[in-house]
């Protein structure tokens, strides 16, 4: 086995270990209840519509979209992608084959474009073995590969999701690959166009400077820098964070002592947030760095709950952060939790129980209706995996834009719930002309004046639904 296929190997081992090895373990229980929030499963897998999914994403119509790792329709079974309404339909669109024009085992979930297509990465497959960018439309269920990865000096490997950019492209890593083989960040246009923005461990291994193997989602921070963690090297070899320019000027904040175990979150003050592995904590700093702060340690007072950190944070409407962990719970199948910001409130949203899922390893979302929406890995009516729904009275109904910043005329999709009808579109209190696509979606033109701050929405009930996070004006 050569170094390529020691990486893509362990790359698979790495993303899938929990499912598989809990899967001979599931058991089917009644789910167990909560006091804080309701849990509905919606939708249990079978293999052929797909095997150990990945998180979910809203798309333009109200329902959800996503990835499975493994199962589908091919022989391979190379994954698929999938759709799932709020009341629990899931239709298999489309399975990966394998083949050198398509990707196979996507390890991440996928991403809403300004077009209204997603757009997502596969860990395998592809011309060169190493991977793949893909483009999804929702409405016609073609697949398209954007980029084949090739090992060095491109990337290998891609683990985490992608994020769209206030520039209007898509910003990813690779695990392995790049100018050192190390690993590496880069951009690709909505045409397939990529480019390196950064490549580690240009040093040499052991990467200590700036850390190596980034295996999660990249944050941005108001239209500039992006933040991210890397999953071994650094002082310690345990990964760093660190902060890189669309232009590739990279700045490393910390060194962990215990690799994380997710990206990052942040908070309107600047705070950023993220989850560690072992023992199994969730930690605080500052966007600047400087001193971690451990906010909740699980199996300890007051996050007496949850065994090991999985899924990526999720920072609620309701300022709190909403999370689960793979195990731990009344069964030891993996809870959800949510938590503020300090550590304090710390409560156990659901157990889960076996017939309803096993392992949450990645994260949760929430919706544009107030709900969470989240998957398990395994377990369910057939052991291959879950997607659930949990309701709290602390969060509500927001809107959501595509995208997230852009320049005076920008042309943005805003999609939320019960829209038909709307009166009002304002960018920071500035009204805006848009036009009501459906009950799910406006698209609205970013007006001259307009200053950065939420999108507002005004429904035809009179309710104004603002955006979950600013808009930023750029020049």
């Amino acid at each position: 086995m050569n170094r390529v296929q020691i990486a893509n190997f362990r790359n698979l081992l790495r993303a899938g270990k929990l499912a598989r090895w809990r899967r001979v373990l599931t058991v089917a229980l009644v789910c167990a209840g909560t006091a804080v929030m309701a849990q509905i499963p919606l939708a249990s897998f079978n293999g052929t519509d797909g095997n150990e999914p990945n998180g979910l994403a809203q798309g333009e119509d109200g329902n959800f979209y996503g990835t499975t790792r493994m199962g589908g329709a091919d022989a391979c079974n190379c994954g698929v992608i999938f759709e799932i309404t709020p009341s629990g339909t899931l239709s298999s669109l489309y399975s990966f084959d394998g083949s050198a024009a398509d990707g196979s085992y996507p390890n991440a979930g996928l991403t809403l474009g300004p077009d209204g297509n997603f757009y997502g990465t596969t860990i395998s497959g592809g011309s060169h073995e190493d991977g793949t960018v893909f483009q999804f439309n929702p409405s016609t269920a073609k697949e398209k590969v954007l980029w084949n990865f090739a090992g060095t000096p491109d990337g290998q490997g891609p683990v985490g999701a992608l994020v769209l950019g206030s520039d209007g492209n898509f910003y990813g890593t690779t695990t392995n690959g790049g100018e050192n083989g190390s690993g590496m960040v880069f951009k690709i246009t909505r045409n397939g166009h990529l480019a390196a923005v950064y490549s580690f461990c240009s040093e040499g291994y052991p990467c200590m400077t700036t850390g190596m193997e980034p295996e999660a989602s990249l944050i941005q921070l108001a239209g500039g820098p992006f933040y991210g963690t890397t999953y071994s090297g650094g002082e310690h070899m345990s990964g760093t964070i660190f902060q890189v320019t669309p232009a590739g000027t990279l700045n490393k904040l910390y060194d962990f002592e215990s690799a994380p175990s997710s990206g990052l979150v942040l908070d309107t003050g600047g705070a950023l947030y993220g989850t560690i592995g072992f023992p199994g904590s969730i930690y605080e700093i500052g966007y600047l760095g400087g001193t971690l702060n451990t906010i909740c340690t699980f199996g300890e007072a007051p996050c007496n709950e949850g065994e090991e950190t999985a899924g990526q944070l999720l920072i609620g409407n309701d300022g709190n952060l909403y999370g689960t962990t793979p195990y731990g719970g009344s069964d030891n199948d993996g809870i959800a939790y949510q938590v503020s910001p300090s550590g304090t409130g710390f409560a156990v949203l659901h157990s889960f129980a076996g017939s309803d899922g096993v392992n949450p390893v990645s994260g949760m979302i929430e919706a544009t209706s107030g709900v969470l929406y989240g998957t398990t890995s395994s377990g369910g009516a057939n052991g291959d995996g879950t997607v659930f729904s949990l309701t709290s009275p602390t969060l509500h109904r927001f809107v959501e834009t595509i995208p997230i910043a852009g320049p005076v005329a920008t042309n943005v999709i805003v999609i939320g719930n019960n829209l038909t009808g709307a009166t009002s579109v304002t960018f920071n209190g500035k009204a805006a002309n848009f036009s009501v696509v459906s009950n799910t979606e406006i698209t609205a033109t970013v007006p001259s004046g307009a200053t950065a701050g939420k999108v507002g929405v005004v429904t035809s009930t009179g309710k104004t639904l603002t955006s979950n996070v600013e808009f930023w004006v750029t020049p």
